[in-house]
């Protein structure tokens, strides 16, 4: 089962890099760039749950919080309000389950604005969610926890030098929460930065502490590993709102 699934997401990691090719042949520069936009969006809608849905461009609020930077795709749930009358969207943070940037090409620059992007992203606010469990961890897990952000681009500078910068970023920027750092940079079929939220292990079995970012090199049949982790992450959230998750929407 799972060469199966690592070859069907091996295919659909394909299928990006051909809508990267064809949407080449677009002029208008803007437009390229939605059509690149709106494929991830289209792969999102084709494996996420039910309760989930994948919505282009707009902006997160908080509570008592300055507003997003542009996102470029927000994965919202089912349990909220919608603010749909403008062209860009926006949305509580509490109905947020993931969030994504596109990039065609991603540079250190580029990549810089994808993390200041996503550091913008308001906090959750406790008195507006409520958990059925009554476990006292349940909400700061939670928080830790989501929404899970991923950064994807169809082309980039390698992964070592990727790795490199997100590192430098972060150091020179140290104040930016865990929770608003991205659990995944995928450059297309080339190379996946990934960010473990609990301690693991590598294929060597050598302990990888949390929250260090660590390179995944694709290839030799493995381009579509990043969907795998992507997708897991976004269905934990699934799971949750399933069970135990409440959004008190007369708090907003």
């Amino acid at each position: 089962m799972r060469n199966r699934l690592l070859n069907y997401f091996n295919a659909v990691a394909g299928k990006l890099a051909n809508t990267y090719e064809l949407s080449s042949t677009v002029q208008n520069h803007s437009d390229k760039g939605f059509q690149r936009e709106l494929a991830v969006k289209e792969i999102l809608s084709r494996h996420l749950p039910m309760r989930l849905e994948a919505k282009l461009g707009g902006h997160i609020f908080g509570y008592n919080q300055e507003d997003s930077k542009q996102i470029d795709i927000m994965v919202v749930n089912d349990t909220g309000i919608n603010f749909l009358e403008h062209e860009k969207p926006f949305y509580p943070i509490e109905n947020i389950a993931a969030a994504f940037t596109i990039k065609s090409k991603i540079s250190s620059n580029e990549l810089k604005d994808c993390l200041e992007n996503l550091a913008s992203i308001p906090q959750v606010f406790e008195n507006i969610i409520r958990f059925d469990s009554l476990h006292p961890s349940a909400f700061l897990k939670f928080r830790e926890l989501f929404p899970v952000l991923f950064i994807f681009a169809y082309s980039g500078i390698d992964g070592a030098t990727l790795l490199k910068e997100v590192e430098k970023f972060y150091s020179e920027n140290s104040h930016i929460p865990i929770n608003r750092r991205p659990a995944g940079i995928l450059v297309n079929k080339q190379a996946y930065i990934k960010r473990n939220v609990s301690p693991t292990q590598d294929l060597e079995g050598n302990a990888i502490p949390p929250n260090e970012f660590r390179l995944v090199k694709l290839g030799n049949g493995i381009e579509g590993y990043p969907f795998l982790h992507i997708f897991n992450s976004i269905n934990d959230y699934g799971k949750i709102i399933k069970t135990q998750l409440s959004i008190l929407t007369e708090q907003l």
